[in-house]
């Protein structure tokens, strides 16, 4: 006769932990080095003497007056307010 003493399960449920663990392991790593990465880019951002005023200056003068971007956001603004006014149109016939 065999006895067993314990829970049948136990190395499963060890299993499941020490799985656990690592991915927990996994992510602290991964949350560490994204934080490390954000500070340094921060610091080579501080540097250079950036600033939200000069992107945004930088952002209307380069791409804000380029004419295929005027253009193309024109054409995406148009489908959309036909879009918009057909479905209007649609819901309202049924």
């Amino acid at each position: 006769m065999i006895q067993h003493s314990g829970n049948p399960f136990k190395h499963c449920l060890q299993f499941l932990l020490f799985v656990q663990q690592l991915n927990f392991a996994l992510f602290a790593s991964v949350t560490g080095q994204f934080s490390l990465c954000d500070v340094q880019v921060h610091r080579i951002y501080r540097s250079t003497g950036a600033s939200f005023a000069k992107a945004q200056q930088e952002f209307s003068q380069g791409v804000l007056s380029n004419r295929t971007v005027q253009q193309t956001v024109g054409n995406a603004a148009s489908a959309a307010a036909r879009g918009a006014a057909e479905q209007s149109l649609n819901t309202g016939r049924k």
